[in-house]
């Protein structure tokens, strides 16, 4: 097992600052190029069995749940969000403390479901 893009993707996903050391550039460019493209494929192999089952023409049977935790990984991976994150991370600018004050000023004008 390489480590490396394992704890860059983690890093990355987790947002530490450590990833963006210029020694890790390159393989950070890597990462986000490929990682969408790998992660399509990983999906698109797990429908395709998930077909051959259907068929009959193969014992492996992939559930709904890990086609829906591929899909969902895949889009907060190009998010560069983690599950649960805020989505108003995704905006530029956003960090947790202005997010955090952001609802707390929605919430002290009686602003619901903004």
């Amino acid at each position: 097992m390489n480590l490396k893009p394992l704890l860059l993707i983690l890093g990355y996903m987790f947002r530490k600052p450590e990833v963006n050391d210029p020694i890790f550039a390159e393989s950070m460019d890597i990462i986000r190029k490929l990682g969408p493209q790998l992660i399509g494929l990983l999906l698109g192999v797990a429908q395709e069995l998930q077909a051959m089952n259907l068929r009959g023409q193969s014992p492996k049977k992939v559930p709904g749940k890990v086609l829906e935790s591929i899909n969902l990984f895949q889009q907060h991976f190009i998010q560069g969000l983690w599950f649960g994150d805020d989505p108003l991370l995704q905006l530029p600018h956003f960090t947790p403390d202005t997010i955090k004050q952001y609802r707390k000023i929605l919430k002290e004008n009686n602003i619901a479901n903004s």
